[in-house]
């Protein structure tokens, strides 16, 4: 019973062994990948971080801008409004004199 247990166990121990191997070869091979994608996602989520605070950026320059183009509007009818009242005045400058 001995003999034939012993014999079972090189026969099981033949077949597992090189799966023993290939397991340890592809577990040293995931560490490296896995080393490999922390150092990508890193990577990744400084970008991503860059990209949201360009985009506060952008979206404080537009703000910006639009307030601009409203005052520019604004300027512009405070103008021609200013424009037809020295118009006005200026008409009614000459029938007081």
């Amino acid at each position: 019973m001995w003999v034939k247990a012993m014999d079972t166990y090189a026969k099981v121990s033949r077949e597992v062994e090189p799966k023993k191997r290939k397991v340890a070869e592809l577990s040293s091979k995931l560490e490296v990948k896995n080393r490999e994608l922390k150092i990508k996602q890193d990577e990744l989520n400084l970008i991503k971080e860059k990209v949201q605070k360009l985009q506060k950026e952008c979206d404080v320059t537009l703000a910006l801008k639009k307030k601009l183009e409203e005052d520019m509007i604004r300027t512009n009818n405070r103008l021609i409004s200013a424009e037809k009242l020295t118009v006005l005045l200026e008409e009614e400058g000459i029938r007081w004199k």
